[in-house]
């Protein structure tokens, strides 16, 4: 996030925002110690916790101070400051303010006259023999790290810097971070910007200073021609064109470049690093040189030999041995370079840290990601480009998750607060297009529609994409279990869901795209997708697998092989997701990881934030709920999809609940003596009643063809609050009365209510809703039934979004999480005719984040409040926030 102009960094202040890149923030600022204007370049916040980004911005400082040379960017101090407001401090390198333009800015407006491009290339060539003399290597020359200014040309940003004399390379980059696996299983690191990398940083291998001079031959080669040296449609063609082959020739792309020139650029971009040019300096001499000798240099190589023909018949003869020598050498090159390109690689992009690592997708073109990523504690949709490493915030995506691309790679598909939206990338505008209060994943055909999920038990619905609609049913229940993960198969009228239910039923299905024609193709552990390749790719025993397989006759043609070893997976909603897409021009993106969190732990904390106690650690917890005593809580916990009891004293959890089906939502009777809870036991989530203590069986409850969730039990013991979703797949508040088993509306309206929770003395219901777009957090009368509640009977509790509300015991005060995950209370008074609520300003409680799982978009609480509203009990992550880095698979399968 931008500072704001005036805020002081010790002597600095700010005036404004220069630019912005991955690794930096970049201001005009005034030294006012000195009196001059300074250029000063911020670490972001969303990388401020990551430890290799701090290492990687001293490197820069080290590198830079450690250079003086008149074509190098002069840096005069570095620092750090805490800012009001802020608890962590900001690091800032302190440089020159240089005035004018980069090189990249200069190329897009015009190809450079050859007398400009040897200037610029002599300074650039100059200012890295200094640097190579220094010891330092730059690893990312580009022309946006070029300025140009009054003096010449000076080279920026050495945050890729590193020392000849370092010890390991490290791991991480600006704008690609690569990994390559080879047949031994070696590991190298690419670091640098894709169309200017030498071969050797694109195979992962040692950079040294003849890979800078690669680069400046690049960038030779784009100065004189307006066209790059290595293009691809994709990040694997770009490296593949790097690997494997040469650039279209100088001289039939500017033919007045001398052909001196020529080999110039030649000898600096031969792929075998022993080929090149092997110092910065000797390009500076040969460049200084051809600058001077102007056309002499052109006429010195256009000079005749003698003229007798017997001579000039030997040297052609020799000229013709030689040509053929070196085609033949080239030829043999180039094939071991196709091989070499056609090894399986995998690109690792650095994200900011996100707490719904699942939530990724590659671009149909291959050439962009998006995934969810949480800074400032509010998740939403990144986009990052693989060609440029440019990657920014998508606009209105707060929550987003579970994104799919549009056919053209030119929209995006996403929920959030409930809703299926799509996002216009060139407008970035969001509509909303659906209800998906549970989003099970969705897939956008060529034909202009949407499959999704929009809820755990309703099947596979069908929507157009460009305007809101009723969706239509694809697909209904298959033996009660649960449907997610659709996919679209390219150039095929079928598409691929998976069903999550016995071991019988479960599996990855196949159908018509009108739901016809169903078919189980395979069993497995998650959803799949179809790769260009000729294969599924799905999870089976906590491994990425494939199977060959032909998606015009929906026909398994192969058994199945490992693609790559753990990938990351969940069970979400009593459905499986998994952290996989795939691009139609091949590239596999995933993350890696074990299933599920680390571990859940369940805690108490005071207002201040205090740890009062701590429990053990439990693989999943979530929905606590406290039993009226405080001594137990109901908690959700996912690995057998039961409730289990924790005693808060002795800390040990017991099983409440052994059905294989998801049971969900306790809630206490007011004395403690029973719980009411949903199950999918039938199929749809109905309403079951058992015994605290566990003693006798369960009672039905309450049964209807539509899911429903328990939400909280009056006071007095007469009525039952749950959520009920409708047919247009969107919760409404339903009542139950206790004594007649009689049910009624409590609130039901287009939009999403959810949540309700009573006061204590039975007159206000708390609930979230999501009629502005997003979540807030309301209180209305709650009426016997048939009661008529008013439409200005209605106020808004929450500030800028809100989930999870709770009542303090005696109705003084509200709690609720909001969308940044702060635990957030708000007191709250009656009017003396006890006719409305007077709310307060909301402010912050001093304890942990909420994790809010898939953009709060679950059924799931993580906290209750005690009846003193003092303490809270919290279900916590130990470390919430998931860094593993999105992996591009290429090359897959590999040539054998």
């Amino acid at each position: 996030m931008a500072l704001e102009a005036g805020t002081r960094l010790g002597s600095y202040r700010l005036e404004s925002l220069i630019g912005a890149g991955g690794m930096g923030e970049v201001y005009r600022a005034r030294d006012v110690r000195l009196d001059r204007t300074v250029a000063i370049k911020i670490l972001p916040s969303l990388v401020a916790s990551d430890q290799e980004s701090r290492h990687r911005f001293e490197r820069e400082a080290r590198a830079i101070a450690a250079l003086s040379h008149p074509h190098i960017c002069t840096l005069y101090d570095v620092g750090e400051e805490v800012i009001t407001g802020d608890t962590s401090p900001v690091q800032f390198l302190v440089m020159e303010h240089l005035e004018g333009e980069t090189l990249a800015d200069a190329l897009r407006r015009k190809q450079l006259p050859l007398d400009q491009v040897l200037r610029i290339g002599t300074q650039c060539a100059a200012a890295l023999d200094r640097a190579h003399r220094t010891g330092i290597v730059h690893r990312d020359l580009k022309p946006g790290n070029i300025m140009l200014t009054s003096r010449g040309a000076v080279l920026l940003d050495f945050g890729l810097a590193r020392t000849l004399a370092a010890g390991p390379r490290p791991v991480g980059g600006i704008s690609v971070d690569a990994t390559v696996s080879g047949p031994l299983t070696s590991r190298g690191t690419i670091l640098g910007t894709l169309h200017y990398m030498s071969p050797e940083q694109v195979e992962g291998k040692e950079a040294d200073a003849r890979s800078d001079i690669f680069s400046l031959g690049t960038i030779l080669y784009e100065m004189a021609t307006g066209k790059k040296a290595f293009e691809g449609n994709s990040a694997a063609g770009v490296m593949a064109a790097i690997l494997e082959r040469e650039p279209p020739p100088l001289s039939g792309r500017q033919p007045a470049a001398p052909p001196l020139f020529d080999h110039i650029v030649t000898s600096c971009l031969a792929k075998d690093p022993d080929e090149r040019c092997q110092s910065a300096g000797d390009v500076m001499r040969e460049l200084t040189w051809l600058a001077q000798a102007g056309d002499r240099a052109s006429e010195a190589v256009r000079a005749t030999s003698p003229s007798r023909w017997p001579e000039r018949f030997v040297w052609m003869s020799v000229l013709v041995v030689l040509t053929v020598i070196a085609a033949l050498a080239a030829m043999t090159v180039a094939t071991r370079r196709s091989a070499a390109a056609r090894r399986e690689m995998r690109l690792e992009i650095a994200t900011p840290p996100t707490l719904d690592p699942f939530s990724l997708a590659m671009a149909p073109d291959g050439q962009s990601v998006v995934f969810a990523a949480t800074v400032d504690g509010v998740p939403r949709l990144w986009l990052r480009r693989l060609d440029t490493g440019y990657t920014r915030v998508l606009k209105n995506t707060d929550g987003g998750y579970l994104p799919f691309w549009s056919p053209d790679s030119r929209a995006i598909g996403f929920a959030a607060s409930g809703q299926l939206k799509r996002i216009d990338l060139e407008s970035e505008s969001v509509r909303k297009l659906a209800n998906a209060p549970l989003f099970l994943g969705g897939t956008w055909s060529r034909d202009g529609y949407i499959l999704f999920v929009p809820a755990t038990t309703s099947g596979v619905f069908r929507i157009p994409a460009d305007v809101p609609a009723k969706p239509t049913v694809v697909t209904r229940m298959i033996g009660g279990g649960n449907q997610s993960g659709p996919y679209v198969l390219p150039g095929s009228a079928r598409f691929l869901f998976y069903v999550n239910g016995t071991p019988e039923l479960r599996g990855v299905y196949i159908a018509n795209i009108d739901g016809t024609d169903v078919q189980r193709l395979l069993d497995a552990d998650s959803p799949a997708v179809y790769a260009p390749s000729g294969h599924l790719l799905f999870q089976l025993k906590g491994v990425l697998s494939a199977r060959p397989f032909d998606p015009g006759r929906a026909l398994l043609t192969g058994d199945a092989i490992q693609v790559t070893g753990e990938i990351l997976s969940r069970n979400y909603a009593g459905s499986p997701i998994l952290a996989l897409s795939v691009a139609d021009t091949g590239q596999i993106v995933y993350r890696t990881g074990t299933a599920g969190p680390a571990g859940f732990q369940v805690r108490w904390f005071d207002r201040s934030g205090t740890i009062v106690d701590v429990t053990q650690r439990l693989p999943v917890a979530l929905n606590p709920a406290l039993s009226p005593d405080g001594r137990r809580a109901a908690l959700f916990m996912g690995g057998g999809l039961d409730i289990y009891l924790l005693d808060l004293l002795s800390k040990r959890p017991s099983q409440f609940t052994f059905d294989p089906r998801l049971d969900f939502a306790a809630v206490w009777s007011p004395g403690g003596a029973e719980i009411i809870f949903s199950s999918g036991r039938k199929g749809q989530l109905n309403l079951y009643q058992k015994q605290a203590s566990g003693a006798g069986g369960e009672r039905l409850l309450l049964e209807t063809a539509e899911d429903k969730d328990p939400t909280d039990w009056s006071a007095d013991g007469r009525f039952l609050l749950y959520r009920n979703m409708n047919a247009n797949h969107n919760f409404d508040i339903r009542g139950l009365s206790l004594a007649d088993s009689k049910e009624f509306p409590v609130l039901a309206t287009e939009n999403d209510e959810r949540d309700a929770q009573l006061s204590s003395d039975g007159n206000w219901i708390a609930y979230q809703s999501n009629e502005s777009g997003r979540f807030e957090i309301y209180v209305r009368p709650f009426r016997p039934p048939g009661a008529e509640v008013k439409a200005d009977e209605q106020w808004k509790i929450s500030a800028a979004g809100g989930i999870q509300v709770r009542w303090k015991y005696d109705g003084t005060e509200l709690f609720y999480v909001g969308l940044d995950g702060r635990l957030m209370a708000v007191p709250i008074h009656q009017t003396a005719d006890k006719k409305a609520i007077v709310a307060e300003t909301p402010v912050a409680v001093n304890a942990p984040t909420i994790p809010l799982l898939f953009g709060g978009g679950t059924r799931t609480g993580n906290y209750a409040v005690s009846k003193d509203g003092r303490r809270f009990l919290m279900t916590t992550l130990p470390d919430p926030m998931d860094t593993t880095p999105v992996t591009v698979l290429l090359n897959w399968p590999p040539a054998r």
